[in-house]
């Protein structure tokens, strides 16, 4: 059981949601999707959350 402190609520779905907060308070580099709902973190500069296509976030990993 995980007691959740903080709750950003940037989006309008709740489940996606629970994918920001746990990408942030991870501290994870990227979130990859392909749902463009996520498009609008963009344009947030606190919290960043930097979202990746499937394909771009492939591209990474063939660079190592």
């Amino acid at each position: 059981m995980v007691e959740v402190y903080f709750q950003w609520k940037l989006l309008q779905d709740p489940d996606d949601n629970k994918l920001v907060d746990a990408v942030i308070a991870s501290g994870a580099d990227y979130l990859v999707s392909e749902d463009r709902d996520f498009n609008i973190l963009q344009k947030i500069d606190f919290p960043k959350v930097v979202v990746l296509r499937l394909d771009d976030f492939e591209k990474i990993l063939n660079q190592t």
